[in-house]
């Protein structure tokens, strides 16, 4: 269905006044002087903030002055806004989850990384469980299924450029796409395994394998979660096929279920009663990844590993899932299954989280707040130098330093947000429009915006104050579904790793005999180097630069984007090629 110049989701039905300008919003109110055109709140301020407009005046649209859809960043503002919303018993459930994650963070074992992960057993309901080796090979099939998919080509570009918007239309198109990569699947399925594959497809249909195609789907987005730089393009087709098969009309005429719960460490315990692993104290000394690989180190955690999967294998589900045979324990290689599992999530979090924390003592070694006044200070002014912020050096340090604490806390519940964001992106509607970054499916995020929210405010009680906007961009033009908000804080790592590299290099490359000369004459001393390296990063990676940038908590990653985008032009850009540097998509 067209509306506004856009497509929305064929089960969607409209009866309601869109914002003119973002166009996925309910408006809130008119504007007398722009010939009544529709606005919700959040537009209206930003395009009437100044010049003649601000003094425009406005007029309610009856029935809609409160209206707002949930997950949306109008709804986020609003929130933010009210301030807390939980009742005291939230409130104090919130408060003693905060209290146990700091007491695991400070009881971690000795041996195991500086910066260990927090580990509480709630965390394994977020943790994807590791392939099995059928697992393994199943994936396979459907990652060949969907690297010789054009779904997105056929559903949305001929959606939204083709000739045909009518329901009929675009449903069967969605219709026969799906089947079509039910049907390839079943095929490379018969490939790899003749045997069981020819029996999924003699004498069946695509419904009567239904819960085989779940099964497969499953596979793609838990490894995705377990990897999230992999499938950087075959994901977001496996995602756009979900949204659609999770339409009412996919499901009345497919009668398939292709979203089933993804398995998860919790999951797996539970169905064998052997969840009491997450609680065993010998588990963060099993699952952290060491700073050192000493080998007392090393001989310590892999007797802790070895513990564990004696203490644990025997452990037995209360019923099989064959029926008539009696139920298997969960074995050794169960127990190891599970412990490796957590364990690449510990080392995710530590190798992802490690450059910001790495980032924010060495801005802390070499910069206070109250700074320098000299030319090393922080102090930004808009419009120079390409900066479109206005901030003292105190204000500037505070701003990035609370974007540092900001960025670790959502890599430290990465794949709490990957699950959340999955929610997200197969429970509602869509609407098919292009953003000015091509064609995407804009769509509100309820459950990364409630999450996000509750990180902010973390971030915000450790902070004491906050500089900027709190603001987080969702199903809008700028972050227009939860999949492009996920898929933005994956390259936090890729920004600050080569930068953190680079400036624990300086002291190598001077010393080198080879690089000395040259690097004294253009930088006279490693401090020096360092000083001009760190600080043109804290300036202008966090100036609010860039085509959505700002102060809002979307924008300050835009800004470091945009940083990074100029690296070439930097007077020290040979000294990070000296270092190594070979991209912000490589390896550090």
């Amino acid at each position: 269905r067209r509306v506004h110049g856009e497509i929305r989701s064929m089960d969607a039905v409209d009866s309601v006044v869109y914002c003119v300008e973002c166009q996925d919003t309910p408006a809130n109110k008119t504007c007398n002087q722009c010939e009544n055109d529709p606005f919700c709140n959040l537009c209206f301020s930003w395009l009437h903030r100044t010049g003649n407009r601000a003094s425009h005046q406005t007029a309610p649209i009856k029935g809609q002055e409160d209206r707002v859809n949930v997950g949306t960043t109008e709804y986020f503002v609003r929130r933010q806004n009210a301030g807390p919303t939980m009742t005291p018993e939230e409130a104090a459930a919130a408060a003693d989850e905060e209290a146990e994650r700091q007491a695991a963070l400070s009881n971690q074992h000795a041996n195991t990384v500086g910066a260990a992960v927090a580990w509480t057993p709630a965390r394994a309901h977020w943790i994807p469980l590791r392939f099995s080796e059928e697992e393994r090979a199943l994936f396979h099939v459907l990652e060949g299924a969907l690297e010789v998919s054009e779904y997105t080509d056929n559903v949305d570009v001929t959606n939204m450029y083709g000739w045909r918007y009518d329901y009929d239309g675009n449903s069967k198109r969605v219709e026969k796409e799906l089947a079509d990569i039910l049907h390839i699947v079943s095929g490379l399925a018969i490939c790899a395994d003749w045997q069981n594959g020819s029996n999924l497809v003699e004498g069946r249909t695509l419904n009567a394998n239904g819960e085989f195609f779940g099964r497969v789907f499953e596979l793609g987005r838990r490894f995705k979660i377990m990897n999230p730089d992999k499938m950087r393009s075959n994901y977001g087709k496996l995602v756009w096929m979900l949204m659609d098969a999770c339409q009412a009309f996919a499901q009345k005429r497919l009668s398939i279920n292709l979203r089933i719960p993804i398995v998860s460490v919790e999951m797996y315990l539970q169905k064998h009663n052997a969840v009491d692993l997450l609680r065993d104290p010998l588990l963060p000394v099993a699952i952290n990844p060491l700073p050192v690989a000493t080998p007392e180190a090393k001989a310590i955690k892999a007797t802790a590993r070895q513990q564990l999967i004696t203490r644990y294998a025997a452990c037995c589900a209360a019923a099989s899932d064959d029926e008539g045979a009696a139920p298997q324990p969960i074995g050794e290689a169960g127990i190891e299954r599970c412990i490796n599992s957590i364990s690449d999530n510990a080392s995710f979090i530590a190798s992802n989280a490690g450059p910001v924390r790495r980032m924010m003592a060495i801005m802390m070694e070499h910069y206070t707040i109250d700074g320098p006044m000299d030319d090393r200070s922080l102090a930004i002014r808009n419009g120079v130098e390409g900066s479109h912020l206005s901030h003292s050096h105190a204000t500037q340090f505070t701003f990035c330093l609370q974007t540092f604490q900001l960025w670790c806390e959502v890599v430290d519940n990465f794949f709490e947000l990957w699950f959340l964001a999955e929610m997200d992106l197969c429970s509602g509607h869509y609407s098919l429009r292009d953003t000015g970054q091509g064609l995407n499916r804009v769509q509100p995020a309820p459950h990364i915006g409630q999450a996000m929210s509750k990180i902010l405010n973390r971030v915000h009680n450790k902070c004491g104050s906050w500089i900027g906007l709190s603001v987080v961009h969702l199903g809008d033009r700028d972050v227009p579904n939860a999949l492009v908000f996920i898929d933005k804080y994956t390259q936090v790592s890729r920004i600050l790793a080569p930068v953190v590299h680079v400036l624990e290099s300086v002291d190598r490359l001077f010393a080198d005999p080879a690089l000395h000369t040259y690097l004294a004459q253009e930088f006279h001393n490693a401090e020096r180097l360092r000083y001009l390296i760190l600080g043109d990063f804290l300036r202008h990676g966090f100036d609010g630069s860039g085509s959505d940038g700002g102060s809002c908590i979307d924008g300050r990653l835009t800004s470091a984007w945009n940083w990074c985008s100029k690296l070439e032009k930097k007077r020290y850009y040979h000294v990070f090629l000296l270092a190594g540097f070979q991209g912000f998509d490589g390896k550090f």
